[in-house]
């Protein structure tokens, strides 16, 4: 289990249970096969939380040991691991990059307003003259 930034906590997940955690990473956790897939979900301090799905398949080798089994035993053994997942595989590395959260600041309080500057005796547009009598 490899993340950048490194130091982040992983739990891995198989049918929403946690199975194993990696506690510092980079690491490592050893899982058993199964036909279920398992869900890694990462967490570091000012990082977002970061989840990476990892499917169980068969490879290439697996689907000709079936072809090979339902010629020799009809299937047998093929059913036995097929139902428990033995014959299913899950990718051995798994790399994350954690995305930093950015900090959300309050809008910027607006500029004070100046009333202009006006030499006496000019008038500014808008202005209104009154005559004093």
């Amino acid at each position: 289990m490899v993340t950048n930034p490194p130091g982040a906590t992983c739990v891995f997940y198989r049918q929403e249970q946690p199975i194993g955690t990696v506690v510092n990473t980079p690491g490592m956790l050893t899982v058993k096969r199964r036909k279920y897939d398992i869900t890694v979900k990462c967490d570091k301090p000012g990082f977002s939380q970061a989840n990476y799905l990892n499917h169980s398949g068969t490879s290439a080798m697996i689907a000709g040991n079936i072809a090979a089994d339902l010629i020799l035993t009809a299937g047998i053994s093929s059913i036995v691991d097929s139902a428990n997942g033995a014959d299913n595989r899950y990718d051995p590395v798994v790399n994350i990059s954690l995305v930093p959260v950015t900090a959300t600041l309050p809008p910027a309080p607006p500029p004070p307003v100046t009333p202009p500057t006006v030499a006496p005796g000019k008038l500014m547009p808008g202005d209104r003259v009154f005559a004093s009598i």
